[in-house]
């Protein structure tokens, strides 16, 4: 993408946080990227990676009837995961000159669940946080690296409305899509897959 397409892709993105407070997007990170991150996530399944869990602090503890992925945090030190940050914080600028919106870092995990594993519904921004003066979860972002997938593997992202009763959206895995929305907002959840579901979630956090 050129410089004009990209601010236009910022644009974009802001206005929909705007009014919906969320959106879905197809093939928008660079091809190369996409699949340098295809090899590397392929090179961490093969090392092995740590099972998820739940809460923070203290609360901190795995529960496989609440969600089952394995994990492992992207840093800089890899010069793929380098890449990734290095474009979501592009996309952080962009949207703190739009929104001003006070986003400050950006964390992401590669995240693998299971063939039968799934996420139960959940708010990614803490109740907790909110009125916190520390950095807290403002944007999510979920971009999925699963080739050649199809309806019949399910494995889908649903988003719900603010209250958590009604669906606005269902949303498929399929490689090189992204999905970004509001983390306080929409309670969403991860459907079990009858194959290993691949993606990185990711969250822009500030005050």
């Amino acid at each position: 993408m050129g410089n004009l397409e990209i601010e236009l892709l910022w644009d974009r993105i802001a206005d929909a946080l705007v009014d919906t407070g969320y959106i879905v997007l197809d093939d928008i990170v660079p091809d190369d990227l996409l699949k340098g991150l295809l090899v590397r996530l392929g090179q961490l399944e093969s090392d092995g990676m740590r099972p998820a869990g739940v809460g923070r602090g203290q609360a901190f503890h795995q529960d496989q009837q609440v969600r089952g992925d394995h994990i492992c945090w992207l840093s800089n030190d890899n010069f793929e995961e380098q890449a990734y940050l290095l474009w979501m914080d592009n996309l952080r600028q962009g949207l703190n000159q739009r929104l001003f919106i006070g986003l400050q870092d950006y964390e992401s995990h590669f995240a693998v669940y299971p063939a039968g594993s799934f996420y139960q519904k959940h708010l990614d921004a803490f109740r907790d946080a909110v009125n916190s003066h520390l950095p807290r979860r403002k944007i999510t972002t979920v971009f999925y690296l699963n080739a050649d997938w199809s309806s019949e593997l399910a494995g889908e992202l649903i988003i719900y409305d603010e209250k958590g009763e009604s669906i606005l959206e269902k949303i498929s895995p399929v490689v090189g899509r992204l999905v970004i929305f509001m983390s306080d907002k929409f309670p969403h959840e991860v459907k079990a897959s009858t194959h290993n579901r691949r993606s990185i979630a990711g969250w822009f956090r500030g005050c």
